[in-house]
């Protein structure tokens, strides 16, 4: 970054999220003068949005954060694109974008004929529009970091996830515990978390015949006796996660805790969710999650401390490595 003045802009649905950042970085910063910038969003009557700053970015080093999720997700994404075109436009110094939920992760690769790849088309977007650097949070596939040519972040929530857990329950009875990936993909970030806190783990074989339909999953180990941290970066409709569950109890695990780092929750999957007696669902806030969703049993870890901290680092050009590098 230029290292001129630090300007942070909420997008619209992530205002409370950037309130907590900007708390942060004052407290650890004693930057008193940090406030989230104003700026103007309105939408017009045939559907069209506006949004720009209120105040000058000349020079500045400005951050957008902003998440993009559910059904409104490309009025988010158009959203960013407008007010970064609009900061480009007031000269600002320098535009990193935080989205702490990436859409379109899922969408990768070409994997079958005529498919598009949809990340790689979102992260040409927003370097065309303007974007000089993209910091998002655990994304479905680490590599979508090689669709982009600028600077891109990703910040892992492996440990802010787990030493919560291990702190809550692990400690207590390691060995009673087993770590579970709800597909082959996660073999990999599982085995690293497995082996930075001393646990056995399990892994599920799916089929998925159709979009947002579960096959056959089928368990690789023994669960019998065991209390089970089943862990999964995105929660979308639910399907997989209710399945892996259901199947874990069969074959004999005492409890389930889920832990999630997006928590979309379509198609009802949210409400679903309440129901399913899980131990514990824990979750971050990379998507905020409205007062009325909430129930009892659900744990909200904040990533707020470690966002603050990335966009400090990139503002004063310190090193991040120990932020993005987290096993």
């Amino acid at each position: 970054m230029k290292n001129g003045k630090l300007k942070i802009f909420a997008g619209s649905t992530s205002h409370d999220l950037t309130t907590e950042i900007i708390a942060e970085i004052i407290k650890n910063n004693n930057d008193l003068g940090l406030k989230i910038t104003d700026k103007e969003f309105f939408k017009f009557k045939c559907g069209e949005i506006m949004t720009r700053p209120l105040e000058s970015v000349r020079g500045c080093d400005t951050f957008i954060i902003q998440s993009a999720f559910g059904d409104d997700v490309h009025s988010h994404i158009w959203e960013s694109l407008i007010l970064v075109d609009a900061l480009k436009l007031a000269s600002a110094g320098s535009i990193c974008l935080v989205m702490p939920h990436m859409p379109y992760t899922r969408q990768d690769r070409k994997d079958k004929p005529r498919h598009p790849i949809s990340a790689r088309l979102l992260a040409n977007q927003l370097e065309r529009a303007g974007v000089n650097q993209f910091v998002t949070v655990k994304l479905h596939n680490p590599t979508i970091q090689g669709f982009f040519d600028i600077p891109c972040d990703n910040i892992s929530t492996n440990s802010l996830i787990m030493d919560y857990i291990v702190e809550k329950y692990v400690r207590h009875n390691p060995d009673g515990y087993r770590l579970c990936g709800p597909d082959l993909g996660s073999t990999k970030p599982t085995r690293k978390i497995a082996d930075r806190y001393h646990l056995s783990r399990v892994i599920y074989d799916k089929d998925r015949p159709g979009t947002n339909i579960v096959g056959e999953m089928t368990l690789i180990g023994d669960v019998e006796g065991c209390d089970v941290i089943l862990i999964d970066d995105i929660f979308d409709t639910g399907n997989t996660i209710f399945t892996a569950k259901k199947s874990l109890m069969e074959k004999g695990a005492k409890s389930v805790i889920l832990a999630i780092t997006h928590m979309i929750g379509s198609d009802g999957g949210l409400d679903k969710l309440a129901d399913q007696d899980f131990k514990e669902v824990i979750i971050t806030d990379t998507i905020p999650i409205p007062k009325e969703k909430m129930f009892p049993g659900l744990k909200i870890l904040s990533v707020a401390p470690r966002l603050a901290d990335i966009i400090y680092r990139i503002h004063t050009g310190e090193s991040v490595n120990g932020l993005v590098e987290d096993f």
